[in-house]
């Protein structure tokens, strides 16, 4: 490929060499936002399964309904209408089902989730609140599959 970009005397000048580079550049970063979306897919998916979970009647909304969470600045607000309902409805279906829930079934837990995530877009304070956004999220997710699996 270098050899494309090279001139008559075998060396490649500055403006070939930037070429290059911006080239390789473009590629890498096509790849790790194809990367990244497949990454997002995946986890929106663990999320409606978990949504799915949760028995009709006690379901605040379907799970197609998650993949909202990929519009920008939208999802800020969708996390609020996902996390905490889901784990609401699930403490309601496992009360009903007459299995003991302690605290309020991982909803504040999900509340919590849904702020440091919002933090998330402060500058300097997402340092602090990306990783226990991360953290908060996969309680939340465990809670939610146990519940799931109880209600099974």
């Amino acid at each position: 490929m270098a050899n494309f970009f090279m001139s008559k005397g075998g060396t490649m000048d500055n403006s070939q060499a930037q070429a290059l580079g911006s080239g390789i550049a473009a590629i890498f970063l096509i790849i790790a936002g194809v990367v990244s979306l497949v990454i997002l897919l995946v986890i929106l998916r663990m999320i409606s399964n978990a949504m799915a979970g949760v028995p009709e009647k006690h379901r605040p909304m379907t799970p197609g309904q998650i993949y909202w969470l990929l519009v920008p600045l939208f999802n800020l607000y969708w996390n609020f209408r996902i996390f905490p309902p889901m784990m609401e409805g699930y403490a309601a279906a496992l009360q009903e089902k007459k299995v003991t829930v302690s605290g309020d079934g991982g909803a504040g837990l999900a509340k919590a989730f849904c702020i440091t995530y919002l933090c998330c877009i402060i500058p300097f304070v997402n340092m602090l609140a990306l990783p226990a956004a991360l953290v908060l999220f996969i309680i939340v997710m465990v809670k939610a599959f146990e519940a799931k699996k109880l209600l099974a």
